[in-house]
């Protein structure tokens, strides 16, 4: 879903090409590897400006879920050296309503600079596309969720998603029709299932980069622009 933009940045096109980059990437290098979930398809999940010229959605593949952060000058054009000085593969950090966020500078010579952070990079805890992209929705609207730094009940479920603590299961149809029905999500949201207990995902070495909190300690400086 991608909203209106109020810069001369074409967004329906820069969002196809992004698309089918990753699409590209994933029918030329990715296929029948291990971490492919091939039920999970390459779709950009959602794309919206958050300010004039500032562009950010969620970009979801069989191999990830990723924050995607986009940039540009009132002609549409990159901002990236008018404001940043990190290179690709560098990471900034982005500050919104529920905190401040790590994303590595990518650039391709079709999409320009873009930021990326890491949401979910085990797609195998999610069992079908669609749920992939409500979680990636879901995600965005957290950014700007200033509850989620209290540990709402869905924060923590991406968290335990983000960390292959937690696996997503489509809820069952009851098989009583009778006047007891199964209570509903209230939000009619995937429901949410333990994989592994803290105490043995301890135990096991850090795999993956978590977001909402889970960042490392240790990380290196990184450039920090309040959105």
């Amino acid at each position: 879903m991608m909203n209106q933009t109020h810069t001369p940045f074409q967004i329906i096109e820069w969002s196809n090409a992004f698309e089918k980059h990753f699409s590209s990437i994933y029918q030329h290098k990715m296929q029948n590897l291990p971490i492919i979930n091939p039920n999970i398809q390459t779709e950009l999940a959602v794309l919206n400006e958050i300010k004039p010229g500032m562009f950010l959605g969620a970009m979801v593949t069989p191999w990830f879920i990723n924050l995607i952060f986009k940039i540009v000058d009132p002609q549409g054009k990159d901002r990236h050296h008018e404001i940043y000085t990190a290179n690709v593969g560098q990471p900034i950090t982005l500050s919104f309503p529920s905190g401040s966020y790590e994303f590595i500078v990518n650039h391709h010579e079709n999409l320009g600079y873009f930021y990326a952070c890491a949401l979910i990079s085990d797609m195998h805890s999610i069992e079908n596309h669609d749920t992939a992209i409500e979680i990636a929705k879901q995600s965005v609207q957290l950014v700007f969720d200033q509850e989620a730094k209290e540990e709402t009940t869905r924060q923590k479920d991406i968290k335990a998603i983000s960390l292959g603590e937690a696996k997503v299961a489509q809820e069952e149809s009851p098989a009583d029709t009778s006047d007891s029905k199964t209570e509903k999500n209230e939000h009619n949201t995937p429901k949410v299932v333990p994989i592994k207990s803290l105490d043995e995902k301890l135990e096991e070495p850090v795999s993956r980069r978590a977001l909402f909190g889970f960042a490392s300690k240790n990380k290196p400086h990184t450039e920090q622009n309040d959105l």
